[in-house]
């Protein structure tokens, strides 16, 4: 049984636990994945990446 528990913790988490979002890793993963398949499906593959300035004062609305 510890080796199994063990073996569940060899691998980096894929969601942070503040945010709920995707780790770095798992969301690269993730998107080279969807690449992949918009690729062999034929099918358009966009990406919208969004930097909110002073996201605190939004936050804290």
């Amino acid at each position: 049984m510890s080796e199994t528990l063990l073996a569940g913790t060899a691998q980096p988490p894929s969601f942070d636990a503040l945010t709920l979002t995707l780790t770095r890793p798992a969301f690269l993963a993730e998107l080279a994945d969807q690449a992949q398949l918009a690729g062999r499906s034929g099918n358009a593959f966009s990406l919208l990446l969004l930097d909110v300035d002073h996201l605190q004062n939004i936050n804290d609305c």
